[in-house]
């Protein structure tokens, strides 16, 4: 059975090295010596199905999928191509003007039919989303139009009149001043109508009027994020008392409690929006775990090398869940060795070693012998990349656990390892990049999955005879290029129409 969520939840599955679990992992920003080209040609179809159903969910990472694109285009069967132009037209414009960025073959891979995918795209574009494309990146939009050489003023001997592409093609010689002095662009509008980032509006305001606007109309998420810039402008009175009012809207504020000492070291919050924040991640953490017989909680982290991230998700959840009132009965770090440490100790600790996983879990079950059963963990989250170099292996660790009555087990997998089958009831959670924004997804799927497990009546040698991810991707139906696109002079007809 899988489980998926936001986070690519696995539960309880003996995952294969399948050509299906190497091209998603490329395409999420795994799998780094991945050869998509050969893919492209060997197996067209999977690659295509899987493009699809990344584009679909929105979980991917944008170079590698931009990389997949030009492969399918370039490499796989004239019709492969044709789908390859169709899923295309399926992409953000923003996220595709890197593909200049991911040709290795100029020669090669920029082809007639990739250049004639794009203008078709840009020429169905909403104006909306040209602007908000050029003002992401101005130099990476400019770039897109002179690598790809597309057409400017003319295609075929007769001058281009459609309206969204000249407009797009306009954009493409200018400066952001003059985009915004020409369109009569305001940094309001680039934030409430297009869509941009505070961060990147914030070097053209220039008076406290218009910092007032932005902070009136962003995103109340928007706002606190950039809260130290709104409180150096507007002054402590008024920032306070526009914050106070948008506090009420944030939709996570939990992950406002992941960065809470930069907050206060910055001064980006005052002392009564630390509270008040901290008295929603609260509320919103018992919300989630209302339903949850949940009170003792083990912590396992890896500090072996290159583990930061293990670390620093492993502090976040220690505070949220201590924020909650759960007990941490454990705190165990380990890299060749497992030993226990306190939250200040495992802040100040350095990274670095070889990995034992096992000695954690050997060094957990000796803690439990010693203790009635009525106080073991009600579950165990151990927090690595799996990548293990130093007996005991963890495989070989886990029967002891067995005696203590099967202790769930979630692991937070920060890598890319799609491959490591446990006898043992637990769920994977593979997290590639740690952000604030990502604790309360962690936190959701941890309670969720401790129930399921749980409940699993099947807790070991699970085999999973079906494929369900095969499964779903053999049902999607690829997009077809309209035929109308393969005539002869259809792309000069749509311009100048």
């Amino acid at each position: 059975m899988i489980f998926e969520s936001r986070i690519s939840v696995v539960l309880l599955i003996i995952e294969r090295e399948t050509d299906v679990s190497n091209i998603l992992s490329f395409l999420r920003g795994g799998k780094k010596d991945f050869d998509v080209c050969n893919v492209a040609q060997t197996n067209p179809d999977l690659l295509a199905r899987a493009i699809l159903y990344q584009v679909t969910s929105k979980k991917y990472h944008r170079k590698n999928l931009c990389r997949a694109l030009l492969a399918l285009m370039t490499y796989s069967s004239p019709y492969y191509r044709q789908i390859a132009w169709a899923l295309i037209q399926l992409v953000p414009f923003s996220h595709l003007l890197i593909l200049a960025d991911v040709v290795t073959r100029p020669e090669k891979e920029n082809t007639r039919r990739l250049r004639h995918a794009l203008a078709n795209k840009i020429a169905h574009l909403p104006p909306d989303e040209i602007f908000r494309s050029f003002f992401i990146s101005p130099s990476t939009y400019r770039k897109f139009f002179n690598f790809f050489k597309l057409p400017r003023e003319k295609i075929k001997g007769n001058k281009i009149t459609h309206e969204i592409y000249r407009v797009a093609v306009t954009l493409a010689q200018m400066s952001v001043i003059e985009a915004m002095q020409f369109y009569e662009i305001t940094p309001t509008q680039l934030v409430k109508k297009y869509k941009i980032p505070l961060h990147m509006v914030f070097q053209y305001v220039q008076d406290t009027n218009t910092a007032q606007i932005l902070a009136d109309e962003s995103p109340a998420d928007d706002f606190f994020r950039h809260a130290r810039w709104f409180r150096e402008i507007l002054g402590d009175s008024l920032f306070e008392k526009i914050a106070l009012k948008k506090a009420q809207y944030v939709s996570d504020p939990v992950s406002f409690l992941g960065i809470k000492d930069h907050l206060v070291e910055t001064q980006a919050f005052t002392p009564q929006l630390i509270d008040y924040f901290e008295r929603q991640s609260r509320k919103m953490l018992q919300k989630i775990f209302a339903t949850q017989k949940l009170e003792r909680i083990a912590l396992i982290v890896d500090v072996s090398g290159s583990m930061e991230i293990a670390k620093s998700i492993t502090l976040k959840l220690y505070e949220a869940f201590s924020l909650l009132g759960k007990s941490i009965t454990d705190l165990i770090a380990f890299n060749n060795i497992a030993f226990e440490v306190s939250p200040n100790e495992l802040k100040n600790l350095s990274c670095g070693g070889s990995t034992s996983i096992g000695a954690a879990f050997i060094l957990l079950e000796k803690r439990l012998r010693t203790r009635n059963s009525s106080t073991y963990p009600d579950i165990i989250i151990l927090i690595t990349d799996l990548e293990e170099n130093t007996e005991p292996y963890l495989k070989k660790a886990l029967p002891l656990l067995e005696k203590r009555g099967f202790i769930p087990l979630v692991i937070l997998l920060c890598g890319y390892i799609t491959k490591y089958p446990l006898n043992y009831p637990h769920a994977l959670i593979p997290i590639k990049d740690f952000h604030s924004r990502l604790l309360i997804d962690i936190v959701k799927e941890v309670a969720r999955l401790s129930s399921q497990i749980k409940h699993e009546e099947e807790l070991t040698k699970t085999t999973v005879a079906r494929r369900p991810l095969e499964e779903t991707i053999g049902e999607l139906k690829l997009p077809q290029r309209p035929p109308e696109s393969l005539k002869p002079g259809y792309l000069a007809k749509l311009l100048t129409s």
